[in-house]
């Protein structure tokens, strides 16, 4: 993380999450996920096939007036989740592992937070989305806290992100339906 972002950290002005972050018509979301889950994955899907904006694969940033900021790195996957993306975005392979750069022309600016979504990935899955409990969602962002921020962050700034937004499971077995559910629900949230 830049120096700057460890300074706002450590003011206690920037929450750090695993999750990656994209946008929407200027709607920010986060998306968690335990390792295997899909969450590098349907972050692909959602930028190279449905219209959204990249702010992050693994450093979601949330500033105290719930805006996500950027950070641009590439996104981290195996090798067998790689989504139907065009072939001018560049990758790099490492044994199972996979490097891939997302386009400049689909990096967003900062956006509002607005929603949260924790994926759930099996194969036998059927697509949907679940609202979840404020304090179920309050103690999943506790654990998501990565790095210098899980000795910074107070359960009351984590209270005021699920205070303001709502927190939702996507289960699914297919990365191009998880997208579409969260395309439509992001689209129904002024």
């Amino acid at each position: 993380v830049s120096g700057h972002a460890i300074n706002q950290v450590d003011k206690r002005e920037l929450l750090t999450l695993h999750s990656g972050s994209l946008s929407w018509r200027n709607r920010g979301i986060l998306v968690l996920g335990e390792s295997g889950n899909g969450k590098s994955t349907l972050t692909l899907e959602m930028v190279a096939n449905h219209g959204w904006t990249y702010l992050t694969d693994e450093v979601g940033l949330v500033n105290p007036q719930l805006v996500i900021q950027p950070f641009l790195k590439t996104v981290s996957c195996k090798r067998t989740c790689i989504v139907d993306i065009d072939k001018s975005w560049a990758r790099r392979q490492f044994g199972d592992d996979c490097q891939v750069a997302v386009p400049r022309e689909k990096h967003s600016k900062p956006a509002p937070l607005k929603a949260i979504f924790f994926v759930k990935y099996a194969p036998d899955n059927q697509p949907r989305l679940e609202p979840i409990k404020k304090t179920e969602a309050l103690v999943r962002l506790m654990n998501a806290q990565i790095g210098r921020a899980k000795s910074v962050a107070t359960v009351e700034q984590m209270a005021e992100v699920v205070k303001h937004v709502n927190a939702y499971n996507i289960f699914h077995n297919d990365a191009a339906e998880a997208a579409r559910l969260i395309t439509t629900l992001v689209d129904s949230i002024e």
